[in-house]
């Protein structure tokens, strides 16, 4: 998989996170998009004022880690999910051993990513 190909899948999966994310602000942007000694990948930043939502998607392994950065820290999504309690019901896991994000259902990685953003993060700030 060429770097142009992961950057079609990454945008394709964050077509997936545009219901949740753009109508509070979020807009999405493609940092990069080459090769690496872990292959071709493309990554990008779902961006507001204040936080970074980094994902990065690699031909070898698929979506990598979610990260969420403010200028003065950063935190995986599973270290998120923890802090707000929601360990046991996230749907987006993470595996250090394959570098790979993964659904707890095994099913479409974007949509339990968009899952765990309106249950756990974006619901509960709005309300």
């Amino acid at each position: 998989m060429s770097p142009n190909k992961c950057e079609v899948a990454l945008l394709a999966g964050v077509q997936k996170l545009y219901p949740i994310l753009n109508p509070i602000g979020y807009r999405f942007a493609i940092e990069a998009s080459d090769a690496a000694s872990g292959g071709p990948f493309a990554s990008g930043f779902y961006a507001n004022d204040w936080l970074r939502i980094g994902l990065v998607y690699r031909s070898f392994y698929g979506l990598g880690s979610v990260i969420y950065a403010t200028d003065e820290a950063n935190a995986s999504h599973d270290d998120v999910m923890m802090l707000l309690g929601h360990s046991e019901d996230q749907q987006t896991l993470y595996s250090d051993e394959k570098f790979l994000s993964y659904s707890r259902d095994a099913q479409d990685v974007f949509l339990a990513i968009a899952h765990d953003l309106e249950h756990f993060i974006v619901k509960p700030i709005v309300e």
